[in-house]
């Protein structure tokens, strides 16, 4: 009766024998529809947006009950048989394979070859989505292509990106990354190339940016342990860095001019490795974790032994953790500590960089679906304080205002739930042998969190901020930013 390419389950006769219900996805949701048996006439009975299933029909016909899927999860729901409020259904698309509907098995009945071959990933690992967006970048505009591929088993992964400016003269970039997923431990390469803007040069005492040619690539291993109640995760990379002017700097010919100051330039090269812990845990209708704690700790060493021009090692390492406050649901009170020492011989800047939000287009986040980072020393400038030591202490606490999950009948975009916070923020960054108690900043303020899905799986969160920082250069400051609470 319903032999077409859409999935019709759940008949269910009326007592008259004139209907029958059903439910089917023929508008990509599923809903209920009635076929009448006199003039075999198709009817759309619901039109709900989350779903309707399994319908049975009351012993005098004139209520109709159906599984449905709302805010709280699936439900039972009663309605009234109103025909005419039905809406008839256009005849229907023809069958993918006309010659063989769906209905018709006789197909399936062949001999077939059913040996079993060795699996062969490459059969279906090539790219399966590509898209392209353009943006600014630090010299006008810039065509970015993306593309990634997988096989059907997910052994294998590779995603890849070039860039290609569109102001100027002609520049590249390119991304490439590849993810062996079949043993124990995950096994990731990666290769990139860029341009950019950077500063450190010193020409006749005046600082100017310079144009950069950066390399990078990197092998490494990842080890996730998982269990019911915790999780452990191990990784080791080996990288190799280098930079390089994309033109030659010249020296001023004037002999008054002051000394040029170059940046520093080659390799920076070294392992990365590093050991995360987590039992933290969450609910379905929780605004964040709730329970639990997290610990990490990773370390960096570029070394001349390992093939870099400096030196600079770094240790970083924090912890987290997250408590439901009684007789509140769901309001939870969140703490972070991190901090880090290191030591370089890179003099561009400090290894470790300590301040708030940086200013960001929205639009172009939304677009490029680009998050900002979860933790800042908010009320303050987005590089307040660096060196090659850091200390930044968060404390919020976390408020639920409202649960909403509607938005408007099919429209792929719906608003999920509001949120608030209010928080402190205590850190800063010092030089080895400078630390100064007067270097500590705080700051204190209020967020407001608004969550929303489009495209029916993709979720954003807008993070409206206001921060105070009571110590130097902090002060008022107000932020909307794409980004979770940490």
């Amino acid at each position: 009766m319903t032999s077409d390419r859409y999935l019709d389950t759940g008949p269910a006769w009326d007592p008259s024998g004139r209907y029958l219900y059903f439910c089917s996805d023929r508008t990509g949701v599923s809903n209920i529809y009635a076929y009448d048996m006199m003039d075999s006439s198709l009817w759309q009975v619901t039109n709900v947006i989350s779903g309707a299933f399994m319908p049975d029909i009351s012993p005098d016909g004139k209520e109709i009950v159906y599984i449905g899927y709302g805010s709280k999860g699936f439900d039972l729901y009663l309605m009234p048989v109103e025909k005419e409020k039905w809406a008839k259904v256009s005849e229907n698309l023809p069958n993918l394979r006309p010659d063989r509907p769906v209905a018709d098995l006789s197909w399936a009945k062949k001999e077939k070859d059913l040996k079993s071959k060795r699996y062969n990933p490459f059969k279906t690992f090539y790219p399966k989505s590509w898209f392209f967006r353009i943006a600014p970048d630090g010299f006008g505009q810039s065509l970015t292509l993306f593309t990634a591929a997988g096989d059907i088993a997910g052994q294998h992964t590779f995603s890849g990106s070039v860039s290609i400016g569109l102001t100027g003269k002609f520049r590249i970039g390119y991304s490439l990354g590849y993810s062996f997923l079949k043993l124990p431990f995950d096994i990731n390469l990666n290769h990139s190339r860029y341009v950019g803007l950077q500063g450190g040069l010193k020409v006749d005492a005046q600082n100017k940016l310079w144009s950069e040619i950066g390399y990078r690539t990197a092998i490494g291993i990842s080890y996730p342990i998982t269990f019911n109640d915790f999780s452990n995760s191990f990784y080791l990379n080996y990288r190799l860095f280098y930079m390089t002017p994309e033109e030659e700097i010249k020296t001023p010919v004037d002999p008054n001019a002051a000394m040029l100051v170059l940046p520093d330039m080659g390799w920076l090269s070294g392992f990365e490795l590093g050991w995360s812990f987590s039992n933290v845990h969450g609910s379905t209708f929780g605004i964040s974790a709730e329970q639990g704690g997290t610990i990490w700790v990773g370390g960096n060493f570029d070394l001349p032994a390992l093939g870099s021009d400096y030196t600079q090692i770094s240790i970083s390492y924090g912890l987290a953790g997250y408590r439901k406050i009684p007789f509140l649901k769901h309001h939870v009170l969140a703490i972070r500590f991190a901090g880090g020492y290191g030591s370089s011989t890179f003099s561009r800047r400090g290894v470790f960089v300590v301040g708030g939000f940086p200013e960001e287009d929205i639009l172009m986040d939304i677009v490029n679906m680009t998050r900002m980072f979860s933790v800042a020393l908010r009320g303050y400038p987005p590089a307040a304080a660096w060196g090659d030591q850091y200390y930044l202490l968060n404390f919020e606490y976390r408020i639920p205002i409202i649960d909403i999950f509607r938005g408007i009948l099919t429209f792929p975009a719906s608003i999920n739930r509001i949120y608030a916070s209010i928080f402190s923020d205590t850190g800063g960054a010092w030089w080895a042998g400078h630390f100064d108690t007067d270097g500590i900043k705080t700051g204190v303020g209020g967020e407001i969190f608004v969550s929303f899905t489009y495209a029916y799986y993709l979720v954003i969160t807008f993070r409206f901020g206001y921060a105070y920082g009571f110590m130097d250069p902090g002060g008022h400051q107000t932020y909307i930013v794409l980004s979770t609470p940490f």
